[in-house]
Protein backbone atom coordinates (compact mmCIF):
# COMPACT_ATOMS: atom_id res chain seq x y z
CA UNK A 1 0.00 0.00 0.00
CA UNK A 2 3.09 2.48 0.89
CA UNK A 3 3.45 3.12 -3.55
CA UNK A 4 -0.26 3.39 -3.70
CA UNK A 5 -0.87 6.51 -1.12
CA UNK A 6 2.68 7.95 -1.04
CA UNK A 7 3.22 7.65 2.88
CA UNK A 8 6.09 6.32 4.90
CA UNK A 9 6.40 2.57 5.96
CA UNK A 10 5.98 4.26 9.43
CA UNK A 11 2.79 5.90 8.38
CA UNK A 12 0.89 2.58 6.75
CA UNK A 13 1.89 1.00 9.72
CA UNK A 14 -0.09 3.40 12.25
CA UNK A 15 -2.60 3.28 9.71
CA UNK A 16 -3.57 -0.36 9.04
CA UNK A 17 -2.78 -0.57 12.74
CA UNK A 18 -6.30 1.95 13.17
CA UNK A 19 -8.09 -0.05 9.85
CA UNK A 20 -7.48 1.38 6.72
CA UNK A 21 -6.08 -0.52 4.55
CA UNK A 22 -8.43 0.51 1.38
CA UNK A 23 -6.31 3.07 -0.36
CA UNK A 24 -9.67 5.58 -1.31
CA UNK A 25 -10.36 5.09 2.72
CA UNK A 26 -6.64 6.27 3.57
CA UNK A 27 -7.41 9.38 1.10
CA UNK A 28 -10.94 10.24 2.90
CA UNK A 29 -9.66 9.70 6.15
CA UNK A 30 -6.22 11.88 5.34
CA UNK A 31 -8.26 14.53 4.16
CA UNK A 32 -11.29 15.72 5.58
CA UNK A 33 -13.55 17.96 2.91
CA UNK A 34 -16.43 19.67 3.47
CA UNK A 35 -17.94 17.55 0.91
CA UNK A 36 -17.78 14.03 3.58
CA UNK A 37 -20.13 15.74 6.24
CA UNK A 38 -23.46 14.24 6.34
CA UNK A 39 -26.84 15.90 4.72
CA UNK A 40 -28.45 17.57 8.09
CA UNK A 41 -32.05 17.00 6.47
CA UNK A 42 -31.17 13.36 7.38
CA UNK A 43 -31.94 14.23 11.25
CA UNK A 44 -34.65 13.35 13.05
CA UNK A 45 -37.44 15.58 12.67
CA UNK A 46 -35.54 18.33 10.64
CA UNK A 47 -38.42 19.37 8.58
CA UNK A 48 -40.34 20.32 11.40
CA UNK A 49 -37.67 22.16 12.88
CA UNK A 50 -36.92 23.78 9.85
CA UNK A 51 -40.45 24.91 9.01
CA UNK A 52 -40.56 26.37 12.73
CA UNK A 53 -37.51 28.26 12.35
CA UNK A 54 -37.74 29.86 9.24
CA UNK A 55 -41.66 31.06 9.87
CA UNK A 56 -39.90 32.47 12.97
CA UNK A 57 -36.96 34.23 11.44
CA UNK A 58 -39.04 35.48 8.45
CA UNK A 59 -41.49 37.43 10.62
CA UNK A 60 -39.10 38.39 13.19
CA UNK A 61 -40.95 36.23 15.98
CA UNK A 62 -38.30 36.18 19.23
CA UNK A 63 -36.68 33.12 19.73
CA UNK A 64 -35.20 31.48 23.10
CA UNK A 65 -32.18 29.70 23.23
CA UNK A 66 -31.55 27.48 26.14
CA UNK A 67 -27.62 25.77 26.46
CA UNK A 68 -26.12 24.48 29.38
CA UNK A 69 -23.39 25.55 31.22
CA UNK A 70 -20.20 23.58 30.16
CA UNK A 71 -18.24 24.15 26.74
CA UNK A 72 -20.49 22.23 24.78
CA UNK A 73 -23.92 24.18 26.12
CA UNK A 74 -21.87 27.54 25.79
CA UNK A 75 -20.48 27.07 22.15
CA UNK A 76 -24.18 25.14 21.19
CA UNK A 77 -25.70 28.44 22.78
CA UNK A 78 -23.26 30.84 21.18
CA UNK A 79 -23.93 28.72 17.70
CA UNK A 80 -27.78 28.99 17.85
CA UNK A 81 -28.03 32.75 18.82
CA UNK A 82 -24.96 34.09 16.28
CA UNK A 83 -27.18 32.06 13.27
CA UNK A 84 -30.36 33.57 14.38
CA UNK A 85 -28.53 37.24 14.68
CA UNK A 86 -27.51 37.04 11.18
CA UNK A 87 -31.48 37.03 10.49
CA UNK A 88 -31.72 40.27 12.36
CA UNK A 89 -34.24 38.38 14.48
CA UNK A 90 -34.80 38.91 18.37
CA UNK A 91 -33.36 36.31 20.41
CA UNK A 92 -32.75 35.61 24.24
CA UNK A 93 -30.81 33.34 24.91
CA UNK A 94 -29.84 31.68 28.65
CA UNK A 95 -27.50 29.22 30.19
CA UNK A 96 -28.06 28.04 33.70
CA UNK A 97 -25.76 28.59 36.67
CA UNK A 98 -24.38 25.30 38.06
CA UNK A 99 -25.17 25.98 41.89
CA UNK A 100 -28.37 28.02 41.43
CA UNK A 101 -30.47 26.55 38.59
CA UNK A 102 -28.85 23.36 38.30
CA UNK A 103 -28.25 20.83 35.11
CA UNK A 104 -31.51 20.88 32.58
CA UNK A 105 -34.02 23.15 31.77
CA UNK A 106 -36.21 24.22 34.40
CA UNK A 107 -40.31 25.34 34.55
CA UNK A 108 -38.69 28.47 35.72
CA UNK A 109 -36.83 28.99 32.83
CA UNK A 110 -39.91 28.39 30.46
CA UNK A 111 -41.57 30.77 32.43
CA UNK A 112 -39.00 33.42 31.82
CA UNK A 113 -38.98 32.61 28.60
CA UNK A 114 -42.66 32.88 27.81
CA UNK A 115 -42.50 36.45 29.62
CA UNK A 116 -39.78 37.50 27.50
CA UNK A 117 -42.35 37.33 24.58
CA UNK A 118 -40.92 34.21 22.75
CA UNK A 119 -42.35 32.49 20.15
CA UNK A 120 -40.11 29.83 19.84
CA UNK A 121 -38.01 27.87 22.32
CA UNK A 122 -35.12 25.85 20.94
CA UNK A 123 -32.73 24.08 23.20
CA UNK A 124 -28.95 22.94 22.72
CA UNK A 125 -27.47 20.24 24.89
CA UNK A 126 -30.16 19.85 27.14
CA UNK A 127 -33.74 18.95 27.03
CA UNK A 128 -34.33 15.52 26.02
CA UNK A 129 -35.77 14.39 29.12
CA UNK A 130 -37.26 17.87 30.35
CA UNK A 131 -40.30 16.30 29.92
CA UNK A 132 -42.02 18.86 32.58
CA UNK A 133 -40.38 21.54 31.43
CA UNK A 134 -41.21 20.96 27.46
CA UNK A 135 -44.86 20.40 28.13
CA UNK A 136 -45.35 23.44 30.10
CA UNK A 137 -43.59 25.44 27.34
CA UNK A 138 -46.52 24.06 25.17
CA UNK A 139 -49.20 24.58 27.24
CA UNK A 140 -47.86 28.38 27.47
CA UNK A 141 -48.07 28.70 23.70
CA UNK A 142 -44.87 28.47 22.88
CA UNK A 143 -43.22 26.20 19.74
CA UNK A 144 -40.58 24.04 20.91
CA UNK A 145 -37.69 22.62 19.31
CA UNK A 146 -35.15 19.73 21.01
CA UNK A 147 -31.86 19.47 19.60
CA UNK A 148 -29.59 17.48 21.89
CA UNK A 149 -27.05 14.58 21.80
CA UNK A 150 -27.62 12.96 24.76
CA UNK A 151 -29.29 9.21 25.29
CA UNK A 152 -33.41 10.12 25.50
CA UNK A 153 -35.72 8.16 27.79
CA UNK A 154 -38.08 5.15 26.74
CA UNK A 155 -40.44 8.79 25.93
CA UNK A 156 -39.30 11.34 23.77
CA UNK A 157 -40.60 14.94 25.52
CA UNK A 158 -44.07 17.05 23.88
CA UNK A 159 -42.34 19.17 21.82
CA UNK A 160 -42.99 20.11 18.52
CA UNK A 161 -39.11 18.91 17.16
CA UNK A 162 -36.47 16.82 18.97
CA UNK A 163 -33.76 16.99 16.67
CA UNK A 164 -31.32 13.93 18.06
CA UNK A 165 -29.55 11.43 16.36
CA UNK A 166 -29.49 9.36 19.69
CA UNK A 167 -33.13 8.71 19.02
CA UNK A 168 -34.60 5.20 17.98
CA UNK A 169 -36.25 5.74 15.03
CA UNK A 170 -33.22 7.89 13.64
CA UNK A 171 -31.81 8.01 9.85
CA UNK A 172 -28.92 9.94 10.74
CA UNK A 173 -25.79 8.16 9.78
CA UNK A 174 -23.66 9.26 13.06
CA UNK A 175 -25.13 9.38 16.26
CA UNK A 176 -22.08 10.36 18.00
CA UNK A 177 -22.16 14.05 17.37
CA UNK A 178 -21.93 16.57 20.60
CA UNK A 179 -24.94 19.00 21.28
CA UNK A 180 -23.11 22.12 19.39
CA UNK A 181 -22.48 19.22 16.62
CA UNK A 182 -26.65 18.82 16.44
CA UNK A 183 -26.87 22.78 16.62
CA UNK A 184 -24.46 23.04 13.59
CA UNK A 185 -25.96 20.48 11.42
CA UNK A 186 -29.40 22.01 11.70
CA UNK A 187 -28.18 25.37 11.37
CA UNK A 188 -26.27 23.76 8.18
CA UNK A 189 -29.64 22.93 6.31
CA UNK A 190 -31.20 26.33 7.47
CA UNK A 191 -28.55 28.22 5.69
CA UNK A 192 -28.83 26.84 2.72
CA UNK A 193 -32.82 28.07 2.22
CA UNK A 194 -33.19 31.09 0.22
CA UNK A 195 -33.89 33.32 3.40
CA UNK A 196 -30.44 32.64 4.55
CA UNK A 197 -29.28 33.70 0.92
CA UNK A 198 -31.24 36.96 1.21
CA UNK A 199 -29.32 38.05 4.18
CA UNK A 200 -25.76 37.18 2.36
CA UNK A 201 -25.44 33.76 3.70
CA UNK A 202 -25.06 29.78 2.33
CA UNK A 203 -24.21 27.14 3.62
CA UNK A 204 -20.34 27.12 2.65
CA UNK A 205 -19.94 30.88 4.10
CA UNK A 206 -21.92 29.44 7.35
CA UNK A 207 -19.36 26.40 7.38
CA UNK A 208 -16.33 28.47 7.07
CA UNK A 209 -17.88 30.98 9.88
CA UNK A 210 -19.76 28.03 12.71
CA UNK A 211 -17.73 25.18 12.17
CA UNK A 212 -15.37 26.81 15.40
CA UNK A 213 -18.04 26.57 17.48
CA UNK A 214 -19.02 23.21 16.44
CA UNK A 215 -15.10 21.83 17.33
CA UNK A 216 -14.91 23.33 20.64
CA UNK A 217 -18.17 21.92 21.39
CA UNK A 218 -16.99 18.78 20.18
CA UNK A 219 -13.65 18.45 21.27
CA UNK A 220 -14.40 19.79 24.01
CA UNK A 221 -16.95 17.00 25.33
CA UNK A 222 -14.47 14.97 24.23
CA UNK A 223 -16.53 13.29 21.28
CA UNK A 224 -14.74 10.45 19.70
CA UNK A 225 -13.13 12.32 16.41
CA UNK A 226 -13.81 9.83 13.82
CA UNK A 227 -16.58 10.14 10.50
CA UNK A 228 -18.27 13.35 10.62
CA UNK A 229 -16.78 14.29 13.98
CA UNK A 230 -13.57 14.49 12.55
CA UNK A 231 -14.99 16.92 9.36
CA UNK A 232 -16.00 19.32 11.73
CA UNK A 233 -13.15 19.01 13.84
CA UNK A 234 -10.54 19.52 10.94
CA UNK A 235 -12.90 22.16 9.13
CA UNK A 236 -13.40 23.91 12.87
CA UNK A 237 -9.96 23.97 13.52
CA UNK A 238 -8.89 25.92 10.31
CA UNK A 239 -12.09 28.53 10.79
CA UNK A 240 -10.44 29.38 14.55
CA UNK A 241 -6.84 30.19 12.78
CA UNK A 242 -8.62 32.10 10.22
CA UNK A 243 -12.02 33.58 12.87
CA UNK A 244 -12.39 37.25 12.66
CA UNK A 245 -14.86 37.15 15.95
CA UNK A 246 -12.81 39.10 18.88
CA UNK A 247 -13.71 36.78 22.05
CA UNK A 248 -12.36 33.55 19.98
CA UNK A 249 -9.75 35.47 18.64
CA UNK A 250 -9.12 36.16 22.50
CA UNK A 251 -9.69 32.57 24.09
CA UNK A 252 -7.75 31.49 20.58
CA UNK A 253 -4.61 33.48 21.25
CA UNK A 254 -4.53 32.57 25.36
CA UNK A 255 -4.73 29.06 24.40
CA UNK A 256 -1.48 28.91 22.09
CA UNK A 257 0.75 31.50 23.97
CA UNK A 258 3.95 30.67 24.82
CA UNK A 259 5.38 33.62 26.65
CA UNK A 260 7.25 35.84 24.72
CA UNK A 261 7.99 32.71 22.17
CA UNK A 262 6.18 31.79 19.03
CA UNK A 263 2.39 30.89 19.76
CA UNK A 264 2.25 27.21 19.64
CA UNK A 265 0.38 26.09 17.04
CA UNK A 266 -3.51 25.59 17.33
CA UNK A 267 -4.37 21.74 17.26
CA UNK A 268 -6.88 19.56 18.97
CA UNK A 269 -4.86 19.63 22.04
CA UNK A 270 -5.03 23.57 22.22
CA UNK A 271 -9.13 22.94 22.39
CA UNK A 272 -8.77 20.21 24.82
CA UNK A 273 -6.18 21.52 27.21
CA UNK A 274 -6.86 25.27 26.31
CA UNK A 275 -10.24 26.76 25.24
CA UNK A 276 -12.01 23.83 26.70
CA UNK A 277 -11.08 24.35 30.31
CA UNK A 278 -10.97 27.78 30.27
CA UNK A 279 -15.00 28.19 28.96
CA UNK A 280 -15.40 25.18 31.65
CA UNK A 281 -13.56 27.09 34.27
CA UNK A 282 -16.00 29.62 34.46
CA UNK A 283 -19.35 27.62 34.55
CA UNK A 284 -17.61 25.12 37.32
CA UNK A 285 -17.05 28.09 39.86
CA UNK A 286 -19.47 31.32 38.92
CA UNK A 287 -21.88 31.88 35.92
CA UNK A 288 -21.22 31.06 32.25
CA UNK A 289 -22.71 34.24 31.13
CA UNK A 290 -18.82 35.53 31.04
CA UNK A 291 -18.08 32.90 29.06
CA UNK A 292 -20.78 33.19 26.44
CA UNK A 293 -20.66 36.89 26.09
CA UNK A 294 -16.58 36.35 25.20
CA UNK A 295 -18.01 33.90 22.01
CA UNK A 296 -20.98 36.41 21.10
CA UNK A 297 -18.82 40.05 21.09
CA UNK A 298 -18.62 41.74 18.19
CA UNK A 299 -16.22 43.88 17.08
CA UNK A 300 -17.33 47.02 18.52
CA UNK A 301 -16.82 45.16 21.74
CA UNK A 302 -13.27 44.40 21.66
CA UNK A 303 -12.70 46.09 24.62
CA UNK A 304 -15.26 44.09 26.81
CA UNK A 305 -14.11 40.84 25.23
CA UNK A 306 -10.25 41.75 26.33
CA UNK A 307 -12.26 42.08 30.12
CA UNK A 308 -14.05 39.16 30.21
CA UNK A 309 -10.95 36.67 28.61
CA UNK A 310 -9.09 38.11 31.34
CA UNK A 311 -11.66 36.93 33.77
CA UNK A 312 -11.71 33.81 32.44
CA UNK A 313 -8.14 33.56 32.93
CA UNK A 314 -8.90 34.45 36.56
CA UNK A 315 -11.20 31.85 37.05
CA UNK A 316 -9.28 29.04 35.42
CA UNK A 317 -6.17 29.86 37.58
CA UNK A 318 -8.38 29.62 40.44
CA UNK A 319 -10.02 26.29 39.38
CA UNK A 320 -6.40 24.77 39.06
CA UNK A 321 -5.75 25.64 42.50
CA UNK A 322 -8.97 24.37 43.87
CA UNK A 323 -8.88 21.26 41.42
CA UNK A 324 -5.14 20.57 43.09
CA UNK A 325 -6.22 21.15 46.29
CA UNK A 326 -9.14 19.34 46.62
CA UNK A 327 -7.69 16.35 44.32
CA UNK A 328 -4.33 15.75 46.69
CA UNK A 329 -6.23 15.68 49.92
CA UNK A 330 -9.24 12.83 48.93
CA UNK A 331 -6.28 10.83 46.80
CA UNK A 332 -4.57 10.47 50.12
CA UNK A 333 -7.81 9.21 51.80
CA UNK A 334 -9.11 7.14 49.33
CA UNK A 335 -5.55 5.22 49.13
CA UNK A 336 -5.87 4.20 53.20
CA UNK A 337 -9.59 2.84 52.20
CA UNK A 338 -8.95 -1.10 53.00
CA UNK A 339 -10.35 -3.12 50.91
CA UNK A 340 -10.42 -1.29 47.95
CA UNK A 341 -13.91 -0.90 46.01
CA UNK A 342 -14.89 -1.62 42.99
CA UNK A 343 -16.33 1.87 42.07
CA UNK A 344 -15.12 4.73 44.43
CA UNK A 345 -17.85 7.05 45.83
CA UNK A 346 -16.68 9.74 48.06
CA UNK A 347 -18.46 12.40 49.20
CA UNK A 348 -17.83 15.69 51.60
CA UNK A 349 -19.42 19.46 52.21
CA UNK A 350 -16.18 20.65 51.65
CA UNK A 351 -16.55 19.58 47.75
CA UNK A 352 -17.10 22.39 45.23
CA UNK A 353 -19.85 21.37 43.30
CA UNK A 354 -18.22 22.97 39.93
CA UNK A 355 -14.69 20.86 40.09
CA UNK A 356 -16.10 17.25 41.59
CA UNK A 357 -16.34 16.17 37.68
CA UNK A 358 -12.99 17.21 37.33
CA UNK A 359 -11.95 15.20 41.14
CA UNK A 360 -13.37 12.18 39.75
CA UNK A 361 -11.71 12.24 36.99
CA UNK A 362 -8.55 12.21 38.40
CA UNK A 363 -9.34 9.28 41.05
CA UNK A 364 -10.55 7.54 38.02
CA UNK A 365 -6.91 7.70 36.56
CA UNK A 366 -5.06 7.39 39.92
CA UNK A 367 -7.29 4.01 41.01
CA UNK A 368 -8.49 2.75 37.42
CA UNK A 369 -12.18 2.58 39.00
CA UNK A 370 -15.38 4.51 38.24
CA UNK A 371 -15.41 7.42 40.85
CA UNK A 372 -18.31 9.50 41.73
CA UNK A 373 -17.52 12.70 43.97
CA UNK A 374 -20.77 14.26 45.95
CA UNK A 375 -21.12 17.60 47.20
CA UNK A 376 -22.96 18.32 50.32
CA UNK A 377 -25.33 21.44 50.16
CA UNK A 378 -26.53 23.39 53.39
CA UNK A 379 -30.04 22.67 52.44
CA UNK A 380 -30.06 18.77 53.09
CA UNK A 381 -29.07 17.87 49.00
CA UNK A 382 -26.34 16.78 47.48
CA UNK A 383 -24.86 17.20 43.41
CA UNK A 384 -22.78 13.80 42.36
CA UNK A 385 -20.24 13.70 39.69
CA UNK A 386 -19.12 10.80 37.58
CA UNK A 387 -16.10 9.54 35.64
CA UNK A 388 -16.16 5.95 34.61
CA UNK A 389 -13.65 3.49 33.19
CA UNK A 390 -14.64 1.53 29.61
CA UNK A 391 -16.10 -1.35 31.20
CA UNK A 392 -18.45 0.16 33.66
CA UNK A 393 -21.46 1.96 32.06
CA UNK A 394 -21.76 4.87 34.08
CA UNK A 395 -25.35 6.40 32.50
CA UNK A 396 -26.81 3.12 33.01
CA UNK A 397 -25.87 2.92 36.59
CA UNK A 398 -27.56 6.24 37.47
CA UNK A 399 -30.64 4.75 35.17
CA UNK A 400 -30.53 2.02 37.53
CA UNK A 401 -30.33 4.11 40.91
CA UNK A 402 -33.28 6.59 39.98
CA UNK A 403 -35.21 5.06 43.19
CA UNK A 404 -32.53 6.83 45.81
CA UNK A 405 -32.25 10.03 43.50
CA UNK A 406 -33.67 13.52 42.47
CA UNK A 407 -32.74 13.57 38.98
CA UNK A 408 -29.76 12.60 37.31
CA UNK A 409 -28.45 11.16 33.88
CA UNK A 410 -25.27 10.83 31.65
CA UNK A 411 -23.26 8.42 29.29
CA UNK A 412 -21.07 6.17 29.48
CA UNK A 413 -17.87 7.48 30.48
CA UNK A 414 -19.32 10.07 32.81
CA UNK A 415 -22.69 11.75 34.35
CA UNK A 416 -24.03 12.56 37.54
CA UNK A 417 -27.16 13.13 39.68
CA UNK A 418 -28.62 15.08 42.69
CA UNK A 419 -30.02 13.48 45.61
CA UNK A 420 -30.86 13.77 49.46
CA UNK A 421 -27.73 13.98 51.90
CA UNK A 422 -29.84 11.48 54.51
CA UNK A 423 -29.36 8.91 50.97
CA UNK A 424 -25.54 9.05 50.93
CA UNK A 425 -25.09 5.92 52.59
CA UNK A 426 -27.50 3.97 50.86
CA UNK A 427 -26.58 5.35 47.64
CA UNK A 428 -22.87 4.51 48.20
CA UNK A 429 -23.60 0.99 49.56
CA UNK A 430 -26.07 0.36 46.18
CA UNK A 431 -22.67 1.43 43.81
CA UNK A 432 -20.43 -0.79 45.32
CA UNK A 433 -22.58 -3.89 45.29
CA UNK A 434 -23.92 -3.05 41.98
CA UNK A 435 -19.95 -2.90 40.36
CA UNK A 436 -19.71 -6.04 42.20
CA UNK A 437 -21.52 -7.84 40.31
CA UNK A 438 -20.89 -5.95 37.38
CA UNK A 439 -16.72 -5.60 37.11
CA UNK A 440 -14.28 -7.94 37.17
CA UNK A 441 -11.00 -8.14 38.90
CA UNK A 442 -8.99 -8.00 35.63
CA UNK A 443 -10.95 -5.08 34.55
CA UNK A 444 -9.24 -2.39 37.21
CA UNK A 445 -5.71 -3.49 36.08
CA UNK A 446 -4.06 -1.12 34.05
CA UNK A 447 -2.43 -3.08 30.93
CA UNK A 448 -0.19 -0.85 28.83
CA UNK A 449 -1.09 -1.28 25.06
CA UNK A 450 1.58 -0.61 22.54
CA UNK A 451 -0.45 0.18 19.19
CA UNK A 452 2.67 0.07 16.54
CA UNK A 453 6.55 -1.32 17.72
CA UNK A 454 9.63 1.11 16.08
CA UNK A 455 12.22 0.27 14.19
CA UNK A 456 15.04 2.48 14.50
CA UNK A 457 14.30 3.47 11.10
CA UNK A 458 10.62 4.86 12.24
CA UNK A 459 12.86 7.67 14.34
CA UNK A 460 13.19 10.09 12.24
CA UNK A 461 12.12 13.76 11.52
CA UNK A 462 10.42 12.86 7.96
CA UNK A 463 8.56 9.93 9.48
CA UNK A 464 7.54 11.39 13.11
CA UNK A 465 5.93 15.03 10.97
CA UNK A 466 4.19 12.76 8.49
CA UNK A 467 1.82 11.86 12.05
CA UNK A 468 1.23 15.14 12.32
CA UNK A 469 -1.96 14.17 9.13
CA UNK A 470 -3.42 12.50 12.12
CA UNK A 471 -4.78 15.04 13.32
CA UNK A 472 -7.43 16.33 14.66
CA UNK A 473 -5.99 13.23 17.18
CA UNK A 474 -8.14 12.87 20.61
CA UNK A 475 -10.69 10.56 21.88
CA UNK A 476 -11.48 7.35 19.36
CA UNK A 477 -8.69 8.86 17.07
CA UNK A 478 -5.46 8.75 19.14
CA UNK A 479 -1.78 9.32 18.28
CA UNK A 480 -0.25 6.19 18.16
CA UNK A 481 1.54 4.26 21.25
CA UNK A 482 5.10 3.45 20.24
CA UNK A 483 6.63 0.28 21.89
CA UNK A 484 10.60 -0.02 21.61
CA UNK A 485 12.36 -2.86 22.80
CA UNK A 486 15.67 -3.22 24.02
CA UNK A 487 16.43 0.83 23.87
CA UNK A 488 19.76 1.17 26.15
CA UNK A 489 19.86 4.07 28.49
CA UNK A 490 23.16 6.23 27.80
CA UNK A 491 22.52 9.25 30.24
CA UNK A 492 20.21 10.81 32.77
CA UNK A 493 20.12 14.64 33.85
CA UNK A 494 17.52 15.80 36.59
CA UNK A 495 15.34 19.13 36.65
CA UNK A 496 14.65 20.78 39.47
CA UNK A 497 10.94 21.19 38.56
CA UNK A 498 11.07 16.88 39.15
CA UNK A 499 11.06 16.01 35.74
CA UNK A 500 14.04 12.96 34.24
CA UNK A 501 15.89 13.83 30.68
CA UNK A 502 17.05 10.66 29.41
CA UNK A 503 18.79 9.80 26.52
CA UNK A 504 17.89 6.15 24.55
CA UNK A 505 20.25 4.38 22.17
CA UNK A 506 19.15 2.23 19.80
CA UNK A 507 20.32 -0.73 18.13
CA UNK A 508 22.05 1.63 15.52
CA UNK A 509 23.87 3.50 17.50
CA UNK A 510 21.30 6.79 17.84
CA UNK A 511 20.51 8.18 20.78
CA UNK A 512 16.83 9.93 21.21
CA UNK A 513 16.38 12.45 23.96
CA UNK A 514 13.64 11.03 26.05
CA UNK A 515 11.23 13.29 28.50
CA UNK A 516 9.84 11.55 31.63
CA UNK A 517 7.87 14.69 32.84
CA UNK A 518 7.19 14.96 36.93
CA UNK A 519 8.76 11.54 37.81
CA UNK A 520 12.33 12.10 38.50
CA UNK A 521 12.27 9.93 41.70
CA UNK A 522 12.03 7.01 39.44
CA UNK A 523 15.31 7.23 37.96
CA UNK A 524 17.08 8.48 41.38
CA UNK A 525 19.39 5.15 41.03
CA UNK A 526 19.00 4.25 37.38
CA UNK A 527 22.02 2.73 35.96
CA UNK A 528 23.45 3.50 32.57
CA UNK A 529 24.09 1.24 30.24
CA UNK A 530 20.98 -0.95 31.04
CA UNK A 531 18.55 -2.27 29.12
CA UNK A 532 14.35 -0.98 28.61
CA UNK A 533 11.61 -1.67 27.25
CA UNK A 534 9.36 1.80 26.56
CA UNK A 535 5.90 3.29 25.38
CA UNK A 536 6.49 6.47 24.19
CA UNK A 537 5.19 9.02 22.01
CA UNK A 538 7.06 10.71 18.96
CA UNK A 539 7.80 14.28 18.49
CA UNK A 540 9.72 16.60 16.50
CA UNK A 541 12.00 18.98 18.17
CA UNK A 542 12.85 22.89 16.83
CA UNK A 543 16.12 24.14 18.62
CA UNK A 544 17.89 26.84 17.06
CA UNK A 545 17.02 26.00 13.70
CA UNK A 546 17.42 22.09 14.07
CA UNK A 547 15.05 19.18 14.25
CA UNK A 548 15.34 16.12 16.48
CA UNK A 549 13.19 13.02 17.08
CA UNK A 550 12.23 12.94 20.85
CA UNK A 551 10.61 10.99 22.54
CA UNK A 552 7.40 11.46 25.54
CA UNK A 553 8.22 8.58 27.90
CA UNK A 554 4.56 7.03 29.49
CA UNK A 555 5.59 3.61 30.44
CA UNK A 556 8.64 1.27 31.03
CA UNK A 557 10.60 -1.65 32.21
CA UNK A 558 13.61 -3.77 32.33
CA UNK A 559 14.04 -5.20 29.05
CA UNK A 560 12.83 -8.67 28.35
CA UNK A 561 14.05 -10.51 25.32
Amino acid sequence: MESQVGLSPLMVRVLVQKGFTDPDKVHRYLNPHVGDLHDPSLLPDYAAAESILLEALANKHQIYVHGDFDADGVTSTALLTRFFRVFESPVHYFVPHRLEDGHGMTPEAVQFAAKKGAKVLITCDVGIRAHESLALARSLGLRTIVTDHHEASETLPEADAVVNPKRDDSNYPFDGLCGAGVAFKLCQGLARSSLAQSYGINEQVFIQRFSSLAAIGTIADVMSLVDENRVIATLGLESIRTTKWVGLQQIRDASTANGDKQPYSLTSRSVAFGIGPRINAVGRLDSADKALELLLASKEQADDAAKWMSELEDFNTARKSLQEELTEKIIEEVAEWDPMPKVLVYGSPEMHPGIAGLVAGKLRERFNRPAFVCSFFEDGTAGCSGRSIPAFDMGTAIDDLAPLIHQGGGHRQAGGFRFATEKFEEIREFLIHYADERLKDEELIIVPVVDIELRPSDATVESVRELSRLEPTGNGNEMPRFGVRGAVLASVKFHPNGHAFLRFRLSDGREIKTNCWHRAEEWQDAEVEVAYDLIVEQLVNSYNGRESVEWKLTHYRPHQP
